[in-house]
């Protein structure tokens, strides 16, 4: 097993209320990119010095962590766009798990998907080869 690669800038999809906060907390220690679809929350962010991108495939790969802060029902659309990311880190803070874990195997083994885990962990496809730990610098 490769050593881990360090996470040098935090993706969150979704800038409302918990991921425009997370967004908020970190840009003074991180680099933070978001996304978001609504145009008011994207300004609002973009207004606040949060880098913004249209799509996922233009942040995330080695050294990006992906937080998924989507409304619960758009989590399995969100995770579809990240099938395409190799070598991602990938969280959620989704209030249900459910969704998230049917979502999982979607990912390919490359990708590390952290949401989770001690939550039905015997009830999905993932491998405990998808475990690893991020060094965030």
């Amino acid at each position: 097993m490769s050593a881990p690669t360090a996470v040098d800038r935090v993706v969150i999809m979704g800038l409302g209320l918990i991921g425009g906060s997370l967004a908020h907390v970190l840009a003074p220690h991180c680099r933070v990119i978001g996304i978001d679809v609504d145009a008011a929350t994207r300004a609002a962010a973009r207004a606040d010095g949060i880098d913004l991108v249209d799509d996922v495939r233009d942040a995330a790969g080695p050294g990006a962590l992906v937080v998924i802060a989507v409304p619960v029902p758009h989590i399995g659309a969100v995770c579809a766009q990240l099938t395409d990311c190799d070598n991602t880190l990938v969280t959620d803070v989704a209030s249900v798990k459910t969704p998230v874990l049917a979502a999982a195997p979607r990912f390919p083994v490359k990708n590390r998907l952290t949401a989770a885990w001690w939550v039905r962990l015997r009830r999905t496809a993932l491998t405990s080869s998808l475990l690893s730990h991020a060094v965030i610098v």
